[in-house]
């Protein structure tokens, strides 16, 4: 890189859906779409959240979440893939019930 910077506005649209599947399991998905000001059409990026959530057996506090992400660039940097993929595993502590 060479130092310099440049600066753009972006807007953003998205949706969210959750859905208790059954007493032992909650889906959760979401997608946000992130285009640039001046180009909107083909300067963008996605991002796509999918999660499922478990309570551990014994203690209703505690659970686990699964999940993936995706994160799409429409004009990424050079020897950038356009397209990452993580894969989570989380402990979760619910404090408020």
């Amino acid at each position: 890189m060479d130092g310099t910077t440049e600066d753009e506005g972006i807007v953003e649209a998205g949706v969210e859906y959750m859905k208790q599947i059954a007493p032992w399991l909650l889906f959760k998905h979401s997608t946000t779409y992130h285009p640039t000001l001046s180009d909107p059409a083909s300067d963008y990026r996605i991002v796509a959240e999918t999660s499922g959530t478990i309570p551990l057996e014994g203690d209703k506090g505690w659970k686990i979440k699964l999940g993936m992400r995706n994160e799409f660039d429409s004009l990424p940097r050079p020897d950038v893939e356009r397209l990452d993929t993580f894969y989570t595993i989380n402990l979760v502590y619910e404090l408020l019930k």
